[in-house]
């Protein structure tokens, strides 16, 4: 009996986030990491869930600096959520948190020295908490330009700023 009411009751929150229609929307933009202090560029999706709350996951590549002897990357994952607190003009302005993973690693090439080290290099990984506040600005189109200030905690300790534009599938 126990596993027939919970059924139900999964289906019928199913059923109410179908009918909803909350917006879908996938985007790109540019970025800076101010504790790096490198530009990225990356891809954001945004799916509501409820009419204030939105979930947005988030990929970034940061173009870092390479030597002849080292090359460097850095990317960031986001998993956020966007909570909307004014929803209404051509101005939507959100909050935001969610969880951080980012990744560095460095590999060195020392060429024609004559010694292999076997790969000589590292890689790192954390994860952190964000925190920030965006914008989307809606001029009566399916595209609409955002603006993001987030913050991450923890983990990288780095403020970052985002403008970019995000498409409305629906």
């Amino acid at each position: 009996m126990k596993k027939l009411v919970l059924s139900g009751l999964f289906l019928m929150v199913g059923f109410a986030f179908l009918q909803a229609q909350q917006p879908i929307r996938v985007g790109l933009f540019g970025a800076y990491g101010t504790k790096i202090e490198k530009p990225a560029i990356g891809v954001i999706g945004e799916i509501g869930i409820i009419p204030k709350l939105a979930i947005a996951p988030s990929f970034a590549y940061y173009f870092m600096e390479n030597s002849e002897f080292a090359k460097m990357t850095f990317w960031e994952f986001n998993a956020n959520a966007h909570y909307y607190f004014v929803n209404e003009g051509p101005f939507s302005v959100y909050g935001l948190a969610g969880l951080n993973v980012a990744r560095s690693s460095v590999n060195f090439d020392l060429g024609d020295i004559g010694m292999d080290f076997g790969g000589l290099g590292g890689s790192a990984s954390k994860v952190g908490l964000n925190i920030g506040a965006g914008t989307n600005f809606d001029f009566g189109s399916k595209i609409l330009p955002f603006a993001e200030l987030k913050y991450t905690i923890a983990g990288t300790e780095q403020l970052g700023i985002f403008l970019g534009v995000k498409y409305s599938i629906r």
